[in-house]
């Protein structure tokens, strides 16, 4: 295919992780990476929760999966639990330069053993369904973005790539491209 050959010449020394490129729905690349312009050299999907967490006790979540426009979104970090709180606070910057309040955590240190901020509020019963539907595992961290739905996702999007660079995902040797396809014409004023 002619823009693979392109690609091949432009950058000669690096792997293109799938040929032919794959063609990737617009609204199924957001909901996953929250960007259209996703690293896809590198896992770490994101997650909604809006549904779980409707009628929860902790407001936050609570009030922003009810309002029209809103959504609470999960992001599993594999192997995040290593992150210090220094490294979890400077993500926290991170979420806030791109619009969100604040990242909210929970960290799995072992089976059943949750530590976090916010599961006092949740409830152990909610936190364990969350940390389940996240697919997270013991050694893990999952972030959660509440907020319009796309603030949430500049938010998570860049705190995924950050955490990619954090934890070594990405290789630097490997290239991965994507044919977006179904942009909308127009997007939705919020």
């Amino acid at each position: 295919d002619l823009f693979t050959q392109a690609i091949e010449k432009t950058f000669p020394g690096k792997k293109i992780m799938k040929k032919p490129w794959p063609r990737l729905d617009y609204d199924d690349i957001m909901l996953k990476y929250g960007t259209d312009k996703p690293d896809l050299r590198f896992g770490l999907g994101i997650e909604d929760i809006s549904g779980l967490v409707k009628d929860c006790g902790f407001k936050v979540f609570a009030d922003m999966a009810k309002k029209e426009g809103h959504v609470v979104r999960a992001l599993k970090v594999d192997g995040g639990a290593k992150f210090t709180r220094k490294e979890i606070d400077e993500l926290t910057e991170l979420a806030q330069k791109n619009g969100a309040k604040g990242l909210a955590y929970i960290v799995i240190k072992k089976e059943g053993e949750l530590q976090s901020p916010i599961v006092k509020f949740l409830g152990d019963k909610l936190a364990i369904k969350i940390v389940k539907q996240a697919k997270a595992k013991v050694g893990d961290i999952v972030f959660f973005g509440a907020d319009k739905w796309p603030t949430v996702c500049a938010a998570l999007s860049a705190v995924r790539e950050e955490c990619g660079k954090k934890l070594k995902l990405i290789d630097k040797n490997k290239i991965a491209l994507a044919f977006i396809i179904n942009f909308p014409l127009f997007e939705p004023e919020l």
